[in-house]
């Protein structure tokens, strides 16, 4: 256990190396200020926050992966019905978030994009939310296939559908700076830095 919190802690460390620092903007302004000049610049060519992907999110409103931009986001596919490797995902995500100061914490969103179009419906997605007390800075989301199979090329995900309508996949968390680019992926024990 110390050597996965050791694990999460370093990830920690190189992710907030890219923080706001290394964007120009005056530090003294108010943090809603350098949003709306972020939000105004062109965006990386890598930045997966130019595919034009619509999701649901677990209180049935639209959500834009984009709408995130200035903050720091962790990224992780999953479907609710896993039983192995999505624990151990969300597991992992919950430990990243609870070890941040409450400043990095503001900062920081958490995404859950799910595999699975047919079965996770809104009411799957609240109800796995309520029952791994995830709160309002995580984003549980849904989308059409199409969508689905486009983020998890962008983001290296591969996963495959079985006969009964589970999935196998790689348990990666991606780490995106404040324009949306892949910073930091964690898989299994590996950092894999862009």
């Amino acid at each position: 256990m110390k050597m996965k919190t050791a694990l999460i802690l370093a990830i920690a460390a190189l992710y907030s190396q890219n923080s706001y620092a290394d964007q120009s903007h005056d530090a003294t302004a108010p943090d809603d200020c350098c949003k709306v000049t972020a939000a105004a610049a062109p965006l990386p060519g890598k930045s997966i926050y130019q595919l034009g992907s619509e999701w649901t999110d677990d209180n049935g409103r639209t959500f834009e992966l984009g709408s995130l931009r200035g903050k720091h986001v962790l990224v992780g596919m999953f479907f609710t019905s896993c039983q192995f490797a999505c624990p151990v995902l969300v597991h992992d995500m919950k430990t990243f978030q609870a070890n941040l100061s409450p400043a990095e914490r503001a900062k920081t969103e958490l995404v859950l994009i799910s595999f699975d179009s047919a079965r996770d419906n809104v009411e799957a997605l609240h109800a796995f939310r309520k029952t791994n007390e995830l709160d309002e800075h995580w984003h549980i989301v849904r989308g059409q296939s199409d969508d689905v199979a486009e983020t998890a090329a962008v983001l290296g995900v591969r996963y495959k559908q079985d006969a009964k309508g589970d999935f196998m996949h790689s348990n990666l968390i991606t780490f995106l700076n404040a324009d949306g680019v892949v910073d930091v992926q964690k898989s299994g024990n590996q950092i894999v830095r862009e």
